[in-house]
């Protein structure tokens, strides 16, 4: 089974900074664990056995990574070369669709990962 596993990473900006690991750490414990579930469940599983209320296809290889509870937190992220999973760009879902600027923030920075770690 570890073989099947995915490689999940956190998207590193120019500076180094990583904005979904920091947004994941300004949330409280209970969020914390539900989304570090759901990335535990994405990692063991891949995106391909895992149903739509967890992971969702948007558009221009950008995936929704679902976490429910008293907030509905979403994670867009891309599949990198082969089994590896890198996420994007994080926020708070307050609308019953994406809002287009998140994809848009999440597909700047696939464009940057790509350019500067060549692959697609």
């Amino acid at each position: 089974m570890e073989a099947d596993k995915w490689q999940v990473f956190f998207f590193p900006d120019p500076s180094g900074e990583k904005p979904v690991k920091n947004y994941i750490n300004n949330l409280t414990p209970i969020e914390q664990a539900g989304i570090r579930h759901r990335i535990k469940l994405l990692k063991d599983f891949g995106p391909f056995q895992l149903d739509v209320s967890q992971v969702k296809y948007l558009r221009n290889k950008i995936w929704e990574l679902r976490i429910t509870g008293d907030n509905h937190h979403r994670i867009l992220w891309f599949i990198y070369k082969k089994r590896k999973i890198i996420l994007l760009h994080a926020f708070l879902k307050k609308s019953s669709k994406i809002p287009e600027k998140d994809i848009d923030k999440a597909l700047a920075r696939k464009n940057y990962f790509i350019r500067k770690y060549g692959g697609d």
